[in-house]
């Protein structure tokens, strides 16, 4: 599906997955959370990981991404986007 003014889960996901290799590491979700300036520090950033992470392989595929974070309203992912661009 094509949407030209609304920003998929899976936008953000690809914006957040810097190397492109199809899923978060630590690092990866760090940069982006504490770089949108959301009060989150690197240890909360590390508990919101192991919480999300079902497979317990220390990233997030694109399916665990979506599991935590596919509830968040259209809006904040736009916004999130529009931070990370």
């Amino acid at each position: 599906a094509v949407m030209r003014d609304k920003v998929s889960l899976l936008d953000v996901f690809k914006k957040f997955d810097t190397n492109g290799d199809g899923w978060l590491s630590q690092s990866e979700l760090t940069k982006a959370l504490v770089g949108l300036n959301l009060g989150i520090n690197d240890e909360e950033c590390a508990q919101l990981l192991r919480h999300a992470d079902a497979s317990q392989d220390g990233y997030l595929n694109y399916r665990e991404f979506a599991t935590r974070f596919g509830s968040v309203k259209s809006s904040k992912k736009e916004q999130l986007f529009q931070t990370l661009k």
